[in-house]
């Protein structure tokens, strides 16, 4: 954490539902391309030519897992704004002054039922940047949009912009 940052935290996809459906296909795929191109028996009962075997691989056996690796929700309060971003799919953070803000609170929320799950997704009326759990901070705007921000610290988070807000 920065010395003027009043909250830093990172959160990483490790314990959500979706990554142990992506895992779980993962190890799928690693099986039958071991089954198929080493052992050289064909998998399933109606196998993928070899040459989509590898193509399968390398896109849902390594690409997909390899993101899920590095898919991590960045949360930082400081220097009168919320940073935040999904990395590596926003590459830059997003950021909201805290001036912009009119509340923040933190709250308890049903992910699948709210947004349909984790992640960057938007729900009814707002956008939520979630990774897992359901604790996170609901900010309103001035515009009068709001934002859900998972946290599993949610209470300091929520305190760190109030202290931003002033």
């Amino acid at each position: 954490m920065d010395d003027d940052s009043l909250f830093s935290e990172v959160q990483w996809f490790r314990a959500n539902p979706v990554v142990i459906v992506v895992w779980g296909a993962a190890l799928l795929i690693w099986w039958g391309f071991f089954r198929q191109i080493i052992e050289g028996v064909p998998f399933g009962s109606n196998p993928a030519p070899d040459w989509l075997m590898w193509v399968i691989l390398a896109a849902f056996g390594i690409c997909m897992p390899a993101l899920f690796l590095a898919l991590r929700l960045e949360v930082r309060v400081g220097d009168g704004r919320l940073s935040y971003r999904v990395y590596p799919v926003h590459l830059q953070f997003r950021e909201v002054s805290c001036r912009e803000i009119t509340m923040a609170e933190s709250v308890i929320y049903r992910p699948v039922r709210e947004y349909g799950g984790w992640g960057f997704r938007r729900g009814r009326g707002d956008y939520a940047y979630t990774v897992s759990g359901n604790r996170g901070v609901r900010i309103s705007l001035v515009d009068g949009s709001s934002k859900l921000i998972g946290s599993q610290r949610a209470n300091e988070l929520a305190a760190a912009l109030h202290s931003c807000m002033g």
